[in-house]
C-alpha cells in the first residue's frame, strides 16, 4: 500500500511541469537554503490566481521567488504582486528571476525589518 501511495504522489508531482523560470527559481532557492516548493502546490497557486482573476496579490516571504512566479503565471498581465521578505539576498534573487520571467509585471518587492 505504501508503494502505491508513493507512486501516486510521484505521478501527481510530475503531472503539471514547472515552467523554466520556476525551475530556475527553485534551483536558486535551494542554493540559498530554502525548502523546495512542490509543483503540485505551485500549480494550485496558479489555478487559484487564475480562477479568482487576481490582479493584486501580497506574498509574505519571497524564498527566491518560486511562489511568486507561480502566482504571476496565473494572474492577469497587468497584475501586481507585492512580496515582503526580511532577507535582502532573497529579495534580490526573487526580483532578478521575476524581472527575467515577467519583464512587464514589475513585481513590487519590499524589505521588512524587525525593530
Amino acid at each position: 500500500m505504501a508503494a502505491q501511495r508513493m507512486t501516486s504522489w510521484t505521478y501527481a508531482e510530475s503531472f503539471v511541469p514547472a515552467s523554466p523560470a520556476v525551475q530556475a527559481a527553485t534551483e536558486q532557492g535551494e542554493a540559498l537554503g530554502g525548502r523546495p516548493f512542490p509543483p503540485s502546490a505551485g500549480s494550485s497557486l496558479r489555478l487559484l490566481a487564475a480562477a479568482l482573476e487576481a490582479s493584486h496579490v501580497i506574498e509574505i516571504g519571497a524564498d527566491a521567488g518560486v511562489c511568486g512566479l507561480w502566482l504571476l503565471e496565473g494572474m492577469s498581465g497587468d497584475g501586481v504582486l507585492t512580496t515582503i521578505d526580511p532577507q535582502p539576498e532573497r529579495q534580490r534573487a526573487a526580483r532578478a528571476l521575476r524581472d527575467r520571467a515577467f519583464p512587464a509585471a514589475a513585481p513590487d518587492i519590499r524589505a521588512c525589518r524587525d525593530k
